[in-house]
């Protein structure tokens, strides 16, 4: 079966439109945790997806993990306030990683 010939225009198209969906959604993401964080949160913390209605924050060490994981009805609720996508986060879960 032979597959239909596409225009490189066509291509490129849906490829930019997917782009431009993920860096918008990723900034609805980040201006939703800086209205949600304070200062010096957003220093120790900093959001790296959102999936299936789970926000994934990486945080600095194992003592902001488990101090985000005091916070994180709060934060959920702040995160969610300020958000401007289509589907709200359901949960955050903390990781700790490299925060820059």
């Amino acid at each position: 079966m032979k597959k239909e010939a596409r225009h490189v225009r066509g291509i490129l198209g849906g490829i930019l439109s997917r782009l431009e969906k993920g860096a918008s959604k990723t900034n609805a993401i980040s201006e939703a945790w800086c209205a949600a964080a304070d200062e010096e949160t957003r220093d120790h913390a900093r959001p790296v997806s959102m999936k299936n209605g789970v926000l994934v924050v990486l945080v600095r060490d194992s003592v902001w993990l488990y101090k985000m994981t005091l916070n994180k009805k709060r934060m959920l609720k702040e995160f969610n306030d300020h958000y401007k996508g289509r589907k709200k986060a359901l949960e955050i879960r903390f990781r700790v990683g490299e925060v820059y």
